[in-house]
């Protein structure tokens, strides 16, 4: 296990003896307005409901119509797109744990690859408003 990450475990097992097993592990978001405990449970509660979707195959993304297989990891915004969002963020004096709320998200690494152009509309609005002296909080 890399340093800043955690690991979870997962057993799915049937009445039959079938069992699946899997580990899924998640970087603590140090950026996060958190302190340590609060880092490192939300990195805990993501790396346990991840290896949880691992182990019974379901998908939380897009349906390809059988096209291929995303790997869970790529459904998320790329570190490009996470530091966009946060230079957006600190620009715009936005507490980061209030928009990843107005996000629903727990974390802003949870902003999907789907919801990355929301996020940035909304920041760039906020930055726009900004500049006209209109302020505006997210």
């Amino acid at each position: 296990m890399a340093e800043g990450t955690v690991k979870a475990g997962t057993i799915v097992r049937h009445i039959g003896g079938h069992q699946e097993r899997t580990t899924f592990e998640a970087p603590v978001d140090k950026g996060a307005s958190m302190n340590v405990m609060q880092q490192v449970a939300s990195a805990t509660s993501y790396a346990r409901r991840y290896g949880l979707l691992l182990a019974l195959g379901l998908a939380t993304g897009e349906d390809d119509d059988g096209h291929g297989t995303t790997p869970i990891a790529s459904l998320f915004v790329t570190e490009d797109e996470y530091q966009r969002i946060c230079d957006l963020i600190a620009e715009t004096n936005t507490k980061p744990e209030d928009f990843a709320g107005f996000m629903g998200v727990e974390s802003l690494r949870e902003i999907t690859r789907r919801d990355y152009r929301k996020a940035v509309q909304a920041l760039e609005a906020k930055k726009k408003r900004m500049a006209n002296g209109n302020g505006g909080a997210q």
